[in-house]
């Protein structure tokens, strides 16, 4: 079927916009505040259920555009939609953060060039092992992932909710329909909000617009 994966400025735990971005070594990324208390208590990714500690996680340097409040390149300062190829560059040291660029910045003037040293910091870096993919919307693999329908903290709300009425042999189907309605439901609630918040701001951009029209 058709993989919806989540708008790229939220959080994959919280299902809320991020602040203080990290991404799991697969590249998928949470707000540090909601997934930290989340790995204390289960040790585990809630995306694909597998282990995951403290450790694992980099912590992402990211910009953001003052006026917009947008997430964007840092060297092409174009804002990162939810169809840009997003790539992290690992920086050693410390090894556990790392600057986050749009694809394009990176493959002209890293990897056309041969200057494997980031576009920021200046400090040398791995082609493969150190640049981890957080969005590409032609990679059928990571779009999987980062759709909603497959988190693992999704599926383990829908059991727990459907409670021990729910008999091991009932039809799965059933609970697929269930899942997407609950994914659908989550992504109609954050296009809502977005919206909401566009709405605002252009509101406000109004208001400055009229009072300093009718103050000249």
């Amino acid at each position: 079927g058709h993989t919806r994966p989540l708008p790229f400025h939220v959080c994959a735990l919280g299902l809320n916009p991020y602040v203080h971005p990290v991404a799991t070594p697969s590249g998928v990324l949470f707000e540090r505040d909601v997934l930290l208390p989340h790995l204390l208590r289960t040790g585990t990714d809630p995306v694909t259920g597998r282990p995951l500690t403290t450790h694992d996680l980099l912590t992402l340097h990211m910009d953001r555009n003052e006026e917009t409040g947008q997430w964007q390149c840092p060297v092409l300062e174009k804002a990162f939609t939810d169809r840009t190829k997003v790539v992290a560059v690992r920086q050693h040291p410390p090894g556990n953060e790392a600057n986050v660029y749009s694809y394009e910045a990176v493959r002209e003037l890293n990897f056309k060039t041969r200057n494997y040293e980031d576009l920021t910091s200046g400090k040398k870096f791995h082609k493969t092992k150190d640049v981890i993919v957080l969005q590409d919307p032609d990679d059928a693999e990571l779009c999987r992932l980062r759709d909603i329908n497959n988190f693992a903290h999704v599926a383990a709300g829908r059991s727990s909710s459907s409670g021990a009425g729910g008999a091991a042999g009932s039809s799965s189907a059933g609970g697929d329909v269930r899942h997407s309605v609950t994914a659908t439901r989550i992504m109609e609630k954050i296009k809502r909000k977005r919206e909401e918040e566009a709405e605002a701001e252009h509101k406000k951009r109004r208001q400055i617009l009229t009072t300093t029209t009718t103050t000249t």
